[in-house]
């Protein structure tokens, strides 16, 4: 299969023995943009030889390529921002844990902190004001407040 071979393929990664994808070729070059295929992960395209990520250029975003300036640098933080798909907040928030995953867990965090521009730029990109609360008691105190104006309301009344 020749190495020019991009757009329609299937592509798979493999990390520590372990396969994942398929993923089309524009999946992986957002992947490589966002860092969740990096140096020292394998590569293949479906049918194809494993690699590394320097066996396949074409892959990777033209502006990673770039030399490495202040604006270049810029450029890239608004490329990964506008490429991740990642909701504001944090998501064990939204969907509730379960022991059936607590064995999947290494125990170290992955995550790098993010910059208060990369968080506000999710968080209106994703139409939540930057203000809103992200305590799960906030629609609690919400129907508090409305249950006490209507008590409030309905003992003017009698």
């Amino acid at each position: 299969m020749s190495s020019g071979a991009v757009q329609g393929d299937a592509w798979y990664t493999r990390r520590e023995g372990v396969e994942r994808g398929p993923y089309t070729a524009a999946q992986m070059s957002r992947y490589i943009l966002l860092g969740r295929v990096r140096e020292g992960d394998e590569l293949r395209p479906e049918d194809g030889e494993w690699g590394g990520l320097e066996r396949w250029p074409q892959l990777i975003p033209e502006v990673m390529k770039l030399p490495d300036t202040e604006e270049n640098r810029r450029k890239l933080r608004l490329a990964r921002m506008r490429a991740d798909e990642r909701r504001p907040g944090d998501r064990r928030e939204r969907q509730p844990w379960s022991l059936q995953h607590a064995d999947r867990r290494s125990g170290r965090e992955r995550r790098r902190p993010e910059t208060a521009e990369e968080i506000r730029y999710r968080e209106l990109r994703y139409g939540r004001p930057p203000s809103f609360p992200r305590s799960r008691l906030y629609p609690l105190l919400v129907g508090g407040l409305a249950l006490l104006a209507l008590g409030a309301l309905f003992q003017r009344v009698w």
